[in-house]
């Protein structure tokens, strides 16, 4: 858990920046590829942004893990 949270929390304002654009950049990207494939194959689900949301936060975690590494 120590190991997370390290990743995650910023160690200075320019790298704090830099992950709350990334973060909001893949959640952008993640969603527009999820709610494409979701779209495509049951236009009924589009509604339901909590899928895509859940279906998003492990690449979330993913991407903040490798910004973390600048």
């Amino acid at each position: 858990m120590d190991k997370l949270v390290a990743i995650i929390a910023p160690k200075g304002p320019r790298d704090w920046l830099v992950k709350v654009v990334a973060l909001v950049l893949m959640v952008i990207a993640v969603n527009a590829v999820i709610v494409r494939v979701v779209l495509d194959r049951e236009p009924s689900l589009y509604s339901d942004s909590l899928i895509t949301f859940i279906t998003g936060t492990p690449f979330v975690i993913l991407g903040l893990a490798m910004v973390s590494h600048l």
